[in-house]
């Protein structure tokens, strides 16, 4: 069964180079991000600034597209470090996932925290997620898998990064597009999805996991989904011949009140310990 959708597979690659800075280049940074001069390639990797447990950063996509993003990068000076792409819902964007994104990278994680095109800090005049009709929104989305391609090639080039062990974690929509990469990504080793819709912009949540059997993949599902989500789960596992791969958290708390549930990011925490900390090499 194939997703509705197809990525390029990302070239192995190591560290981009940071160009120096034209006026034009740091123009179009917003205040307290440095951004990288466009190196014309697929896609270029961004300065960074900030302090060594935050720091905001820029990227730029194979069509262009400036992204931007918070880097977490790993606390340990001598081991590798598995390393999370955290995605906001459709019309959302990244800050309602920084405290989930701190407490993880306090946890043992590198982290990239982005606003996907057309979002947040990343929307323009051009690209606006608040000003696009439905076939805009879809495109926008499906596009969004170069977001993703270019987070995973920055998450690459950082030291200390394990770049062979990336999980994606995704809220709502962006739960198709954690899917999506991890279908072509060879790097990803789980998937942590945060409520994900039955379809979410042209993708069908069950067949794209379908299609991932024997990839972890955690599903928080709110009170009023759980149903759902426990057919989903049932689903998966079926289809896959037993195979059970899928487990399921559920939260007390409605879906609009899910981020402030107390007990999410430590169950989240403590999925990803078992699943993608203790094989850690």
């Amino acid at each position: 069964m194939l997703l509705s959708f197809t990525l390029a597979v990302l070239p192995a690659i190591g560290p981009a180079p940071v160009h120096p800075l034209t006026s034009a280049a740091a123009e179009r940074a917003p205040h307290g991000v440095v951004a990288a001069q466009d190196s014309g390639k697929e896609s270029s990797t961004i300065a960074l600034v900030g302090d060594d447990t935050k720091t905001m950063v820029r990227l730029t996509t194979s069509d262009r597209v400036h992204l931007a993003a918070n880097y977490y990068p790993p606390r340990s000076k001598t081991q590798r470090t598995p390393a999370i792409i955290l995605l906001h819902d459709a019309g959302g964007q990244r800050k309602g996932l920084q405290p989930m994104a701190q407490y993880l990278n306090k946890k043992g994680f590198a982290i990239l925290l982005l606003d996907l095109r057309s979002h947040g800090d990343s929307a323009t005049d051009k690209m606006d997620w608040s000003k696009l009709d439905e076939r805009g929104r879809t495109t926008q989305w499906a596009f969004a898998s170069r977001d993703m391609a270019a987070a995973a090639k920055f998450l690459r080039g950082q030291k200390g990064v394990h770049t062979a062990n990336l999980t994606v974690i995704g809220l709502g929509a962006g739960s198709s597009l954690a899917l999506r990469h991890a279908q072509d990504d060879e790097n990803v080793r789980a998937t942590v999805l945060l409520n994900p819709p039955q379809k979410a912009l042209g993708l069908e949540m069950a067949n794209a996991l379908i299609d991932l059997g024997g990839l972890p993949t955690l599903i928080v599902s709110p009170k009023e989904c759980r149903e759902d989500h426990s057919g989903l789960q049932s689903q998966c596992h079926e289809e896959n011949d037993g195979l059970k791969y899928v487990d399921l958290q559920s939260l007390k708390s409605s879906a609009k009140d899910m981020l402030a549930d107390k007990r999410l990011n430590n169950g989240v925490y403590t999925w990803l310990k078992a699943n993608v900390l203790s094989s850690k090499k």
